[in-house]
């Protein structure tokens, strides 16, 4: 997705009805955007679907079937967040453990370093269109960015930085940073300098993302029920507040027609209309919702928890039922992205 911060990952904890949860957040799903429907579809089935647990990474075919288990560079303690992006290169990053990132060249998955100076509770990542790297961190209240191939940070962002539970990177390299405890997205340009602060309608955000057109939709947790608000640029500004429905946003994503909301601890998913915000579906998933994706063709793919394991549910464009779940291989879900095998 979108990863959660530790606070907002016992927040919901607390909260369910039973004693379990579903994590993850933004992240950075890599997708492959075609500019026409017939490529789109094509490209669509050339992408996997990749979906990190506590302490493993499962690769699957769009169609479900499970490729291979990634088990290499995980701790012993494993991840209590989980964070996946891709660059442009197709190289994998993962959260892997509560101080450190593991890296997976293109094709063959291999483990080819671990990064962890700078790394402290990593809750999210995100790349840019230069191949650089994001890590929001809870320890130190900081986003760190490496550059490809680096080990070591060459930026540092403290300032306005407070519990970074989710970032994103919009088409102009700007960053987007949601702070639970802060109450403000804050957004940065691309060498880290604050260009400004979001506090309008934000209260407690989990998460945030960014469409195609830069509309940035925050999920709000406000601690209690929630919401999730629209922002357009240049300046980001409010244009729709998001409630009926909302429960506890653990994860959101968009497209130039649709919002979807995983809504954690009310087992649904809903979809908004963008022009009027209207909910104009609301899915009634099977556990508990976590992480959710787009793909090219707008299938949503939703992780959710269901005890003692988990699963990914798979709904065609404009279905309540899923067409497909997947749960070979999956423990618990905490991230999910789409990129290339």
């Amino acid at each position: 997705m979108q990863s959660k911060s530790l606070l907002a990952f016992l927040l919901a904890l607390m909260s369910a009805s039973t004693i379990s949860a579903c994590g993850g957040g933004n992240g950075a799903a890599a997708s492959l955007v075609p500019p026409d429907g017939r490529a789109a579809a094509h490209a669509s089935w050339q992408e996997r679907l990749f979906v990190e647990s506590f302490s493993q990474i499962t690769e699957y075919t769009l169609r479900g079937r499970l490729v291979r288990t990634i088990a290499s560079g995980f701790t012993s303690q494993g991840t209590s967040t989980g964070g996946l992006a891709f660059d442009g290169a197709g190289y994998l990053y993962a959260i892997t453990g509560e101080f450190s990132i593991g890296v997976y060249a293109p094709s063959s998955r291999n483990l080819v370093r671990t990064i962890t100076d700078g790394v402290g509770w990593p809750y999210a990542l995100a790349t840019d269109a230069a191949g650089n790297l994001y890590v929001s961190n809870g320890q130190s209240n900081s986003v760190t960015v490496y550059p490809p191939g680096a080990s070591s940070p060459t930026v540092t962002i403290t300032r306005g930085i407070d519990d970074p539970a989710s970032i994103a990177i919009d088409s102009r390299g700007n960053l987007y940073v949601a702070n639970l405890l802060g109450n403000s997205v804050t957004v940065y340009a691309p060498g880290g300098s604050l260009l400004r602060t979001i506090t309008d309608a934000v209260d407690g955000p989990e998460s945030v993302a960014l469409d195609k057109k830069d509309d940035l939709f925050v999920g709000n947790a406000n601690f209690g029920r929630g919401t999730v608000t629209v922002y357009v640029p240049p300046n980001d500004a409010l244009v729709r507040i998001l409630q009926q429905g909302v429960w506890a946003p653990w994860s959101v994503t968009g497209d130039p027609r649709r919002i979807y909301v995983s809504n954690a601890n009310r087992g649904t998913v809903t979809e908004y209309g963008r022009d009027h915000g209207k909910l104009v579906r609301k899915l009634r998933v099977n556990g508990e919702p976590g992480p959710i994706v787009l793909d090219a063709v707008k299938n949503l793919y939703v992780a959710c928890y269901v005890e003692p394991s988990g699963q990914v549910q798979v709904y065609a464009p404009g279905e309540a039922a899923p067409k497909l779940t997947i749960t070979d291989g999956i423990l618990q879900p905490l991230a999910v992205a789409l990129g290339p095998p």
